[in-house]
């Protein structure tokens, strides 16, 4: 082996045993990369996670005292991003670079113990509070008991699934099936009847009923959780 190849190799194993501290510039400055993003986009920090998924820049702290973020899309601050990194010392640019990152927010939220089917009130032993990812949820997930008060599910829904207001819904003071009160309202006096109704509905709603008597079906407006008023006779 020559003397050339001899050096080549003893300055490797020299740079193998370097202690630990000359290799985490990165992790430092990714670290103060964190931080920087939480505290410019006032995100919680107890609630998001940020993953790098491409980070050219490697620096030491000694090498930077400030550094300066710029958003490069204009996207919700969720999800796979990129920014445009500026590194300074003394005021001077002494790095800059794009790099993408990966915000997640978690939140604890109300989350389903079983198959839950449609139209069924959620009570509170079909679910149960977990810290979960929410970073992809378009409608806002519930977080309370309090939400699911007089409400029923939309759909039917898989165990471990996330509750959110786009899932469920206010229970109709009327079902459709229900037997209810068609009262007929003319000038100076009020015909009764029994019914039953053809849809669900809600307070102010039109809903369609049948007459138990005629058979005929009406259009009627709700006007409370067992009773319909005819808007024609």
């Amino acid at each position: 082996m020559t003397k050339d190849k001899w050096i080549c190799l003893a300055l490797i194993g020299f740079w193998l045993l370097l202690p630990c501290s000359t290799v985490r510039g990165d992790e430092n400055f990714e670290y103060d990369l964190k931080s920087r993003i939480v505290s410019s986009y006032n995100l919680d920090a107890g609630k998001t996670e940020i993953e790098f998924r491409r980070n050219p820049l490697v620096l030491d702290r000694n090498q930077y005292d400030s550094l300066e973020l710029v958003r490069l899309s204009e996207a919700p601050l969720r999800g796979i991003l990129p920014l445009q990194i500026l590194a300074y010392k003394g005021g001077q640019l002494v790095a800059k670079g794009q790099i993408r990152i990966k915000i997640a927010r978690y939140e604890y939220v109300l989350v389903t113990a079983e198959r839950i089917r449609r139209h069924d009130m959620i009570t509170p032993d079909k679910y149960n509070i977990q810290r979960m990812e929410i970073t992809s949820l378009t409608d806002k997930p519930l977080t309370n008991d309090s939400e699911l008060v007089s409400k029923w599910t939309k759909i039917s829904l898989n165990r471990g699934q996330i509750l959110t207001s786009g899932l469920v819904e206010e229970v109709p003071l009327i079902k459709a099936g229900q037997g209810v009160a068609i009262r007929y309202k003319t000038s100076g006096f009020e015909i009764m009847a029994r019914g039953i109704a053809m849809e669900s509905g809600y307070r102010g709603n039109s809903i369609r009923v049948k007459n138990n008597q005629s058979g005929k079906i009406i259009k009627g407006i709700i006007l409370d959780g067992e009773a319909v008023k005819i808007e024609t006779l």
